[in-house]
């Protein structure tokens, strides 16, 4: 049945999800946390957002790194050892059912790379915000996305210099506000934080100091919003082991986001690249352009031969078949994002598209960075609904029951 016209001040989904800069999963969270609605007859799968409530949280996500009013007395400011206590216990708060990252870690980490690491601090000295971001050969970052090595684990040895022209990828193990301050002061103390970062980011490009990715997880909603207004991508679909919370995987391209924040970073790196005339920088910088949900930038002690990595003939080749593959054409989603959506299990869905049970389009696009092999259309996703849908973890979403 071919799409009806939408009303006057109404647009679609894939409208939505441009103007905002997000991922259809990330406009789902957006829906669930009452910050848009969905509109449209019962009867009509496709629904439509109102424009001038996406143009409102548009402009209420940009706000976000605007300058705070006079009354929220913060600073930002790179971080001390004598500050990593404070730390740990915004972290204990946070994380109950977890044993945090250690005070004693974290200052190892900064024994070896002072910088990278800020809090944001009240005018009485306490701490109400802090992130990390830690330099990691591209093995153990690759093995700290898999969910194989968790931050706790991560050592002094493992942490690697941030040294002008080399290029190194960075994980973010930990960032977070105090737990016990209001919802609206949090977010203020992280949007301090976050604009303090950046900042920092182009003082660091000026030296010469090259991240061209970060990396990230989250098993929290607040975990995804921070990395959405950090203009991160899934790296991967969400990964659920027994006995864990189900863990969203993301990734910045840092060299080449078109998010306006990380702009001056990129000039102040290409401004200070000009200046340089060594020709190995040159192809250093050139392969680290994206690419798919893995690592493939190589150091400069590596060999052609090195276990495991790729060589920079075949990392250009796979960037250049990444960047001709396709996004999700409207009307399909990634089966993995549904599942989410409606809590379902990994596992049950993966087996049910295995054996036939559901039906799915297969081909290969892109979900912002994350690889598409197979995806629900509209029948497809009226048969998830009828098989699942009286299972006791299923959640309905606006568009249930997916009537075509």
């Amino acid at each position: 049945m071919p799409r009806r016209e939408l009303p006057a001040g109404y647009i679609t989904a894939g409208e939505a999800a441009s103007m905002l800069k997000v991922s259809d999963a990330m406009l789902s969270i957006y829906v669930r946390q009452d910050k848009l609605k969905r509109y449209g007859p019962e009867n009509r799968k496709h629904k439509f957002y109102k424009l001038a409530e996406v143009q409102k949280l548009a402009a209420d996500e940009k706000s976000f790194f605007e300058p705070l009013p006079a009354s929220v007395n913060a600073r930002f400011m790179p971080a001390t050892t004598d500050d990593m206590n404070g730390v740990y216990q915004i972290a204990a708060k946070l994380f109950q059912s977890v044993i945090p990252i250690s005070a004693a870690r974290r200052q190892e980490w900064m024994s070896v790379e002072p910088r990278g690491h800020y809090v944001v601090k009240k005018d009485d000295g306490t701490i109400v915000a802090y992130v990390h971001f830690v330099a990691l050969d591209d093995e153990l970052i690759n093995r700290y996305m898999r969910g194989e090595v968790y931050g706790k684990q991560i050592t002094a040895q493992d942490v690697r210099n941030l040294e002008p022209g080399r290029p190194r990828a960075c994980i973010v193990p930990s960032i977070a506000s105090d737990p016990e301050l209001a919802d609206d002061l949090r977010s203020s103390y992280i949007s301090v934080l976050l604009r303090g970062v950046f900042r920092d980011l182009v003082e660091l490009g000026k030296q010469g100091i090259i991240i061209p990715r970060m990396y990230a997880w989250t098993e929290w909603n607040d975990g995804i919003a921070i990395c959405a207004k950090m203009g991160m991508q899934p790296w991967s679909p969400p990964v659920k082991k027994p006995g864990e919370s189900r863990r969203y995987n993301y990734w910045l391209d840092v060299l080449n986001s078109p998010i306006s924040l990380l702009q001056p970073y990129q000039q102040a790196v290409q401004e200070w690249q000009a200046r340089q005339e060594t020709p190995e920088l040159q192809i250093a910088l050139s392969n680290n352009a994206p690419a798919q949900n893995r690592i493939v930038a190589r150091s400069d002690t590596e060999s052609d031969t090195t276990p495991g990595r790729q060589k920079a003939t075949d990392s250009i080749a796979h960037n250049q078949a990444t960047q001709e593959q396709t996004q999700l054409p409207d009307g399909l989603i990634s089966w993995w994002s549904f599942a989410d959506v409606h809590h379902i299990a990994h596992s049950t869905i993966s087996k049910a598209v295995k054996t036939g049970r559901l039906a799915s389009v297969r081909g290969e696009w892109r979900a912002g960075r994350a690889l598409v092999k197979e995806a629900l259309d509209a029948p497809g996703r009226r048969q998830f609904w009828e098989l699942y849908h009286s299972n006791p973890h299923f959640q309905a979403c606006p568009d249930c029951p997916h009537e075509q």
